[in-house]
């Protein structure tokens, strides 16, 4: 069993990576001048390591608990899809119930608000949320058999992308592929929408990789910008 500390140190040093990654990214394509203040930074670590903690603290226990009653099984190219589609399902039942039931907005209201985003707003959530999102997530491929080092690296792979959809990066593509890759995947212009102030577009994109889930449920809009 993890240790509160390994665990804060993991997603530290993850977070780390994505950085060497991302942050120059914003820096040579951005969407927007960034403004990068120390109290929104120091606000945005703080809510990756409180997240960290809600992960050791509450998220391990519980998933190790059912881990015990569902045996892992091999690994087979079914059961990979099966934890990925799972996973993607339930992520989009839960983000749009965040928006629609009112105590869970009151939970999913610390990641928008900020005005702006960058990658480091991906971790700007409420613990509790961040605890629901990584079980969530977890739960579906454990029910069909799948280990739980799988699901931490599944787990790693969602918050990387997200990390990238909320970065404040302008994708250099020609104008109609970049709109044919906003309806196979999820692009910052895809999740820049989701989070705008525009009325128009609220209550839409919940999707964390696959627009086609906001098409089938009628909550699709077009990227903004």
């Amino acid at each position: 069993m993890r240790t509160a500390l390994e665990t804060v140190g993991r997603v530290l040093l993850f977070a780390a990576l994505l950085g060497l990654v991302l942050w120059p990214l914003e820096l040579l394509w951005p969407h927007r001048v960034p403004r990068l203040t120390p109290r929104a930074w120091l606000a945005d670590l703080g809510c990756l390591l409180l997240g960290a903690l809600a992960l050791r603290l509450l998220v391990d226990p519980l998933l190790a608990a059912l881990a015990a009653r569902v045996p892992a099984r091999p690994a087979t190219a079914w059961r990979l899809g099966a934890s990925l589609l799972g996973a993607e399902l339930c992520a989009y039942a839960l983000h749009r119930a965040m928006h629609e039931i009112p105590w869970l907005w009151r939970l999913h209201a610390v990641h928008h608000a900020p005005r702006e985003l960058d990658w480091m707003k991906a971790w700007r959530q409420h613990p509790i949320e961040v605890a629901l999102h990584a079980l969530v997530v977890a739960v579906p491929g454990l029910l069909v058999g799948a280990p739980l080092a799988g699901l931490g690296a599944l787990w790693l792979l969602r918050r990387g992308y997200t990390a990238l959809l909320h970065a404040n990066v302008d994708l250099r593509l020609p104008p109609g592929r970049l709109e044919l890759l906003g309806q196979l995947v999820a692009t910052p212009a895809f999740h820049r929408a989701h989070h705008s102030h525009d009325p128009r577009l609220h209550n839409s994109n919940y999707a964390s990789t696959f627009p086609l889930l906001d098409r089938l449920f009628g909550t699709y809009r077009p990227g903004a910008g």
